[in-house]
């Protein structure tokens, strides 16, 4: 490999220093939780993770959000697609504005 080579390579990998995997802060009815989860699952498989198994299935009235955004993390994307960083703060909510369940 030649310098040049190693130089790009290193970038790359300087840009998603754990690509594959996130460590994120959940608040989850205000209280924190840290989390690790693959950069590519869905944004609804991570929804499904911090409900009570009995609430899965109603997963759809809850919403992820970065903790300072204004919009909800789409559903079936995922966390990288979404924009979501290693170390962020996400938020689970309900969709008509109460507080995450568990």
């Amino acid at each position: 490999m030649t310098e040049e080579e190693s130089a790009q390579q290193g970038a790359a990998t300087d840009n998603h220093p754990h690509h594959d995997l996130l460590h994120l802060t959940i608040l989850v009815a205000g209280t924190p939780e840290q989390r690790d989860y693959p950069a590519e699952e869905k944004v609804e498989a991570v929804i499904k993770s911090l409900l009570p198994v009995g609430q899965r299935h109603d997963w759809e009235q809850y919403e992820l959000r970065e903790r300072n955004a204004t919009a909800a993390l789409d559903p079936f994307r995922s966390l990288q697609a979404d924009g979501v960083d290693n170390h962020d703060v996400l938020s689970l909510t309900k969709r008509d504005g109460g507080g995450g369940n568990r």
